[in-house]
């Protein structure tokens, strides 16, 4: 999986880059090389002096909300790689480019590839990210077709590949990074000669935290190396300070990497709030935003103690049972994150690494473990209904019925995800032979979830928001323990909010070094 694409493969038309001015040959020249097949093979030369000319006609990119696609938001995601171009020439007539790295691996690239990939301002709005259509290579509505398509020229300068492209292509020459091709030439170009795997060519491990969210199908359960599991005897949640969070973006992204290594994040000394303003704009500031429920106004839930509720959510007298939360989720996933601001009151929240759990269920009763991951669980919620006694006005009947698997497991069979409130469960539709191993193992998963062994108290006071990850850790209430006055306001923010913030603070720190 490569995270570092989009905005790293640039046309030189879009994306200035001062940094071929440096270290040319001592006459400011920059040699290019035709392809093999179009005649003989000869030199071409950029001086600087040309090059500077070609800058001149380009705009420089600024991030904002709208910017996409071209923004580098992807540049910081290869630091201190190996991965540079030392040489490249174009063969079959233009239509493959041959490039060989520094570390010494070879690979022929299709030129018709390294030309789609193009992401420059002649390819690619650089406001919406969206493709133009006369520029792309598909379709009846480009203006180059796909067979004429071939490098004129290729060259390398400082570690990256530059092609040039034929007269009539829209897109006149390309700059792309040496690193972010290293990265890609496993998977999309031929080796011409045995390519040692032993070393990663790409450095990503900084960021290998973020891989399991990019939301890519073949996305993998969180590396063993990047997570941290925890029972109650290990438990130790880092805390973070709330206006140093929205004042320092390396704080704030170090808030994302514990709080998806840790499973559980808490930060302190939020502003005094009636409502749920403070927790909204500190998950928009910080972590994306926060998703709309579909049913009320406003996007957070508010829980407050109520006589003689319905719902057990509102009884604060009593235990909540361990559970994620959007276990059916309202707009069909559920959220990766969860967030949970102390307006007032206090209270213990109690916390569960489910990871942990069903890695010990799997190592004592793989039978077990093999029931809640093979087979699914139904469930049911009324979102109108289940919130009767909510002091929000909630006025769209949403009725969801659900089918998913408790444990869900990647391709590799690892576990990734974690979906389960038993409050919600509705009478199993599971075969006969099948149904009283599945219960033994549901029941002795929910005893392990709630046992001491596993189950962490947290008190929590006003003032203080907690993070949990949604997928993994499963949250409850410890019964007796909240004051009257405890009023807590929530709400979960999505995979997409969540990775792409991560991406933005990983671009604006590069900025900023």
């Amino acid at each position: 999986m490569n995270l570092v694409f989009l905005n790293l493969l640039v046309s030189i038309d879009a994306r200035p880059n001062p940094s071929l001015n440096r270290n040319l040959n001592p006459n400011g020249i920059l040699k290019m090389h035709s392809p093999a097949g179009l005649g003989q093979r000869a030199h071409h030369t950029f001086t600087g002096q040309m090059l500077q000319s070609m800058r001149k006609r380009r705009r420089i990119l600024k991030p904002s909300s709208s910017a996409i696609a071209t923004l580098p938001y992807y540049a910081n995601l290869v630091q201190d790689t190996k991965g540079k171009v030392v040489d490249a020439a174009a063969t079959e007539g233009g239509h493959q480019v041959d490039i060989t790295f520094d570390d010494g691996a070879r690979y022929r690239f299709h030129a018709l590839w390294l030309r789609d990939a193009c992401r420059g301002e002649k390819s690619v709005d650089s406001i919406s990210g969206e493709r133009y259509l006369d520029a792309t290579p598909i379709g009846p509505y480009s203006s180059v077709y796909t067979n004429s398509i071939h490098a004129n020229e290729v060259g390398v300068v400082e570690g990256n590949l530059i092609v040039h492209w034929t007269e009539n292509d829209s897109v006149k020459a390309t700059v792309m990074r040496g690193d972010v091709l290293r990265s890609y030439a496993d998977i999309v170009a031929q080796p011409m000669e045995a390519v040692e795997q032993a070393e990663e060519t790409v450095s990503t491990s900084s960021l290998n935290w973020l891989l399991p969210y990019t939301g890519f199908s073949d996305a993998k359960a969180p590396r063993q190396d990047t997570i941290r599991p925890w029972n109650s005897q290990t438990a130790n949640f880092k805390l973070y300070d709330h206006d140093e969070v929205l004042k320092d973006s390396t704080i704030n992204l170090d808030l994302m990497e514990s709080l998806m290594r840790d499973g559980v994040v808490i930060v302190e000394n939020a502003p005094e709030a009636t409502s749920g303003s403070v927790l909204l704009d500190f998950v928009y500031a910080s972590l994306g935003g926060m998703q709309k429920d579909p049913t009320r106004e406003e996007p957070n839930w508010m829980i407050e103690k109520r006589e003689n509720p319905s719902s057990v959510s509102y009884d604060h007298d009593k235990g909540l049972c361990l559970h994620t939360d959007q276990s059916i989720p309202p707009h069909g996933y559920s959220g990766l994150v969860l967030s949970m601001h102390y307006i007032n009151g206090t209270g213990v929240n109690t916390l569960v690494d489910g990871f942990a759990v069903a890695e010990e269920l799997k190592r004592t009763d793989p039978e077990a473990f093999r029931m809640l991951s093979s087979y699914d669980y139904d469930a049911a919620r009324d979102f109108v209904s289940s919130r009767v006694d909510s002091s929000q006005n909630h006025t769209k009947r949403l009725l969801v019925t659900r089918k998913n698997r408790i444990l869900q497991l990647d391709s590799e069979g690892q576990l990734h995800k974690i979906m389960y409130h038993e409050v919600f469960r509705m009478p199993l539709e599971l075969p006969y032979d099948i149904f009283p191993k599945y219960y033994a193992a549901l029941d002795k998963f929910a005893y392990m979830l709630h046992s001491d062994k596993f189950c962490v108290n947290q008190p929590m006071e006003k003032g203080k928001i907690l993070l949990m990850h949604n997928w993994r850790v499963l949250h409850g209430r410890k019964g007796g323990s909240a004051s009257p006055s405890r009023k807590v306001c929530g709400g979960t923010i999505t995979r997409e909010s969540f990775y792409s913030k991560a991406l933005e603070l990983v671009d604006r720190i590069h900025e900023q070094n």
